[in-house]
């Protein structure tokens, strides 16, 4: 009985033998069949029909070894046939559920390609990179070459900095600086540049990109500013204007001076250059300040001489600021140029827009210099009295430096006479007594007279205008702000209004401490350049902000108006002052109207 049943046992092991080992290579034999099917659909092009293979494959055969193959195959069918969110999600898959598969490279690199395609570029960029570390020579080659162009033309350095904090190899490593410096220095970031290029050369020396990252760390906004601030002056200490340009520089001085922030902020050093009041000297100045690492220049004085400097300090993205230069195109040349001094086009606008509608004046006469400024000035004021319904009865341009203006102040005379004969009635030309009053005694009327001049003109003409007997409101600009007119003609300047960029001639405390340096210092009363100079060593010291970075300068002007030295400036985008006041002399002092 023991030895039938061990044979009953014997036979029926030797049948489950057969049976595992005869189905084993039927079903062997089938998979590979099948698997070997779907691969020559997927090498001919039908997708389709391979990936319902490799589908059924997949579900009949989840523990075969050649399961992350089917897999990773479907993923590509799906992938061929667009269909990605499918074979986003088979691609994933396949990397969550076997870390260790020898395709989860590939699997990363048709990732990247899938966020690419949906715009996604930082996330495309990380599948790339995945791809790269752990993939064979092919994979790592077709993902390098997706790899640069997203490094190229990512916008966001932030992103760039993210990849950086990760294990990369050096080959990688290298490509990210290399990107992230330039997308910073095209951002105008010239600091953060600047430590990204110095970075790279120290770890990457082997790099084909080494030569170009060391050209540029010789660009001037590159250059190493060290610990300390330094600021550029240009100024004519030499030639025709040699001394308004030395008023200029003292202003400047006493203004940084006072302006910049002392205890625990980096030093300031000023570095002076003399433009010999000539523009090819000043643009060549201006070259040389920035490739001794300026972090901004004031100066120089003319707009002749500002026109070069300005273009070479805004290609080099270095911020500079014109304290006296007037000439309306000069805000216009670039985004790190600004002018403090007012156009003549603006300030002729400011002074005949409040003429007519603030006063309700209506008939003017126009007597200006008739240099470049003059002319300006007084086209600009014409044309706006003539826009909102005035009227110029005529106008004058004498020579700079003229002290006789009778003939001018005589013609208009004649004219305001003749007008009056045919407007009115004989009894203004008798006395009292019915007496013919001498026509040289007649007093004649006009709205206003518009005085552009210079202070050591307008002196002579306020006199001679009540010599002419002819009663009208005098308007001008800044010529009539001046203490020596006040000096010169207290008894004719009653009364005048005039345009000005000069806030302080209503004596805040804070120019009156800067008279009160520059009286002591110089010997003598400031003059326009100097506390031109002043108002903008002021400005940009508050710009600076213990900061020697050009950009963030450059920002920071354009921001002042939110600061206390909203007083001084009101910069527009094209960095051009739109600040001005209106003044009145009244008792000896001047006021402010507006």
């Amino acid at each position: 009985m023991l030895k039938a049943r061990r044979l009953y046992l014997s036979i029926f092991s030797l049948w489950l033998f057969f049976i595992f080992f005869f189905t084993g290579i039927i079903s062997g034999s089938f998979l590979e069949d099948e698997s070997h099917q779907a691969r020559k659909l997927y090498s001919e092009g039908n997708y389709f029909e391979a990936k319902r293979r490799f589908e059924m494959l997949c579900l009949d055969y989840p523990f075969a070894p050649e399961y992350t193959i089917f897999k990773l195959m479907l993923a590509k069918c799906e992938y061929n046939l667009k269909d990605y969110p499918a074979a986003e999600k088979d691609f994933e898959e396949l990397v969550s559920d076997f870390p260790a598969s020898r395709f989860v490279p590939v699997s990363y690199f048709y990732l990247g390609n899938i966020h690419y395609l949906n715009k996604d570029y930082f996330t495309s960029a990380l599948n790339y990179i995945s791809a790269y570390q752990g993939g064979d020579p092919k994979t790592k080659s077709l993902a390098f070459k997706s790899i640069v162009p997203l490094l190229e033309y990512s916008k966001d350095p932030d992103e760039l900095r993210k990849l950086i904090r990760k294990d990369l190899s050096k080959e990688l490593l290298s490509e990210i600086y290399y990107f992230l410096g330039k997308k910073e220095l095209k951002q105008k970031d010239f600091s953060s540049a600047r430590k990204i290029f110095k970075e790279f050369e120290k770890k990457f020396p082997q790099s084909p990109h080494l030569e170009e990252v060391q050209q540029l760390l010789l660009r001037p906004e590159l250059l190493s500013r060290d610990e300390i601030i330094k600021i550029g002056i240009l100024a004519p200490l030499s030639g025709e204007f040699s001394s308004y340009g030395h008023e200029l520089v003292n202003g400047i001085k006493l203004g940084i001076e006072s302006g910049y922030p002392q205890e625990d902020s980096l030093p300031v050093r000023l570095l002076l250059k003399d433009t010999e009041s000539n523009p090819a000297v000043a643009t060549k100045k201006t070259k040389e300040l920035i490739q001794e690492g300026v972090s901004a220049i004031l100066g120089p004085l003319t707009s002749e001489e500002s026109l070069g400097a300005g273009f070479a300090a805004d290609f080099f993205n270095v911020p500079i600021i014109f304290p006296t230069a007037s000439l309306e195109e000069v805000a216009g040349i670039g985004e790190y140029v600004f002018q403090l001094a007012l156009s003549p086009e603006k300030i002729g606008e400011g002074i005949a827009e409040y003429a007519v509608l603030e006063m309700g004046l209506e008939y003017f006469f126009i007597l200006s210099p008739d240099d470049k400024y003059g002319v300006s000035v007084s086209e600009s004021f014409q044309s706006k009295v003539e826009n909102l319904g005035g009227r110029i009865v005529e106008v004058e341009y004498y020579p700079r430096g003229a002290t006789d203006f009778g003939s001018y102040l005589s013609a208009l005379r004649d004219i305001l006479l003749e007008q009056m004969e045919f407007e009115s009635d004989s009894t203004l030309f008798v006395d009292e007594e019915g007496e013919p009053i001498p026509e040289e005694e007649i007093l004649v009327y006009l709205d206003g007279v518009f005085v552009p001049g210079y202070p050591e003109e307008v002196v002579s003409i306020a006199p001679q205008i009540r010599f002419n007997k002819i009663e009208t409101k005098i308007l001008g600009t800044d010529g009539w702000g001046e203490k020596k007119v006040l000096d010169l003609a207290r008894d004719y300047v009653e009364g005048v209004v005039f345009a000005s960029e000069f806030s302080h001639l209503d004596y805040d405390s804070s120019f009156a401490s800067f008279e009160n340096d520059y009286r002591y210092a110089y010997k003598k009363n400031p003059s326009k350049p100097a506390i031109m100079g002043y108002k903008a060593a002021i400005l940009l010291s508050s710009a600076i902000r213990d900061d020697h970075d050009p950009r963030r300068i450059q920002k920071n002007l354009l921001s002042l108006g939110n600061t206390d030295q909203a007083r001084y400036v009101n910069f527009n985008p094209q960095g051009a002052n739109n600040l001005f006041y209106i003044y009145i002399i009244r008792n000896g002092e001047f006021k402010k109207l507006k």
